[in-house]
């Protein structure tokens, strides 16, 4: 059967995204819920650290296209270098 996994390192990049996703994901909303409980202030933190978790997530994404965009460029502008 053949491997089916990708050699230039897109596997390991999504990999490593999912967790920093996710765990920024967490922090924020555990964050979120410790403030909730230390002050008695029902879901506003909770609430908070939702936005505050998308707004990462978003970020984060933002960052990975700005690096893939960069990579395609420069592959782009090594071919025509090489011709």
């Amino acid at each position: 059967m053949p491997d089916k996994r990708l050699k230039d390192g897109r596997n390991n990049a999504g990999m490593q995204l999912g967790i920093t996703l996710a765990g920024g994901f967490l922090f924020f909303i555990l964050l979120g819920i410790y403030l909730d409980r230390k002050f008695e202030t029902g879901i506003l933190f909770l609430l908070i650290g939702v936005f505050l978790s998308v707004a990462y997530m978003i970020y984060e994404l933002w960052k990975v296209n700005r690096f893939s965009q960069e990579s395609e460029q420069n592959k782009k502008s090594n071919d025509t270098d090489l011709k």
